[in-house]
């Protein structure tokens, strides 16, 4: 009777993750259709393990996989009403143009806009790794909101692997996530090259931080440690076995800049999660009022930060960390200033937006 009130349980919760999801309605992205008035034109550049469909005046990126990374530009227009914010509802954003790129295109204009001055560690380049339930025009519009948002000056890079985007394509999601980690890893090794210390964010959310981190792991199983140094790991909320985690950290080792790892207490998106693995724990779940938890990433030299007291912006507090972007340039500001880039251990974030270390057991 337990397992079939708990499977009921979780079959409900589905049918209202299917229900609640705000998508945009179709897969397909139209170009050059606008929707509400623009407040600012964002450029962000996409790599894709999705296999891509061209047609007269749109562009359709399949759950289909590709057998190698596909590249363009993309200039998203941002609703005037919705500029600076953010919002769980995408309603609005379009898309003005799109520019099909080669690998070397691709490298050449994310060279060309990605700021080699100011304080160092400060990012010039930002990969945004999208995670489970996610459609491309979902992940291209999130990005650019958040760039927007920010007022960060790194460039965006989306890089968009072949997730199903419905709740039942679970399995199929953790498949195509294995199939994508060496095209991010080679993504990385293009985007690093000749980088400084801290210049490259990659941010993973939910299953895309497992593939982020997947990805970091080959490159260090490969030796390519001078792509490691100019990295900076966010893993926000992130949908991976605590044990696989510290299993993945044990051949990655200490890294030159601490992973950051965003984690809340009422992630209801990882409770499900939690289920669907027969009950194991999930990463973005920890608490950081552990005293097992702080010694833990201390010894695996990570950074662990409760977000729990920001506001979220859907229903199953899974998207928690996208409210941070208005916060972006004074958390990082501080983080830099504050010499808390290599110090490891777990943290929590005030309603204020400062960092303060968790009151553990």
């Amino acid at each position: 009777m337990r397992f079939n009130s708990r499977f009921a349980w979780l079959l409900s919760i589905l049918v209202f993750l299917g229900g609640c999801a705000s998508k945009p309605d179709q897969p397909a992205v139209m170009i050059g259709l606008a929707g509400q008035p623009a407040g600012r034109i964002v450029t962000v550049f996409v790599a894709t393990t999705r296999s891509v469909k061209e047609q007269t005046s749109s562009v359709t990126y399949t759950a289909d996989k590709s057998f190698s990374l596909t590249y363009s530009r993309f200039r998203v227009a941002v609703p005037a009403a919705k500029a600076g914010k953010i919002d769980y509802s995408l309603s609005g954003f379009s898309v003005v143009e799109r520019k099909p790129l080669t690998r070397s295109e691709f490298l050449e204009e994310i060279a060309a806009r990605a700021s080699t001055k100011g304080q160092a560690a400060m990012p010039s380049i930002g990969i945004y790794v999208h995670g489970f339930n996610n459609n491309f025009p979902e992940s291209l519009y999130r990005l650019a909101q958040m760039k927007e948002a920010s007022g960060s000056d790194a460039v965006p890079v989306l890089f968009s692997w072949p997730s199903v985007g419905t709740v039942a394509g679970y399995g199929a999601d953790r498949d195509s996530v294995t199939y994508s980690r060496d095209y991010l890893a080679d993504l990385l090794l293009d985007t690093t090259n000749g980088r400084r210390r801290g210049d490259v964010v990659l941010l993973g959310h939910s299953m895309g931080a497992y593939l982020a981190t997947e990805a970091v792991r080959q490159l260090k199983i490969a030796r390519h440690d001078t792509a490691l140094h100019p990295l900076q790991l966010v893993l926000a909320a992130p949908d991976i076995d605590e044990e696989v985690f510290r299993q993945q950290m044990r051949t990655i080792g200490k890294l030159p800049i601490a992973p950051v790892i965003l984690v809340t207490k009422d992630d209801r998106a990882l409770d499900i999660s939690r289920l669907l693995a027969t009950d194991r724990p999930r990463l973005g779940s920890l608490s950081v009022d552990s005293a097992v938890v702080r010694r833990q990433a201390v010894q695996e030299g990570v950074q662990i930060i409760d977000i729990s007291e920001r506001t979220s912006i859907d229903p199953l507090n899974h998207d928690r960390y996208e409210g941070l972007a208005p916060l972006y340039r004074e958390l990082m500001a501080r983080r830099v200033g504050e010499g808390k880039l290599t110090e490891p251990g777990s943290f929590q974030l005030t309603g204020g937006a400062a960092v303060i270390p968790a009151s553990t057991e």
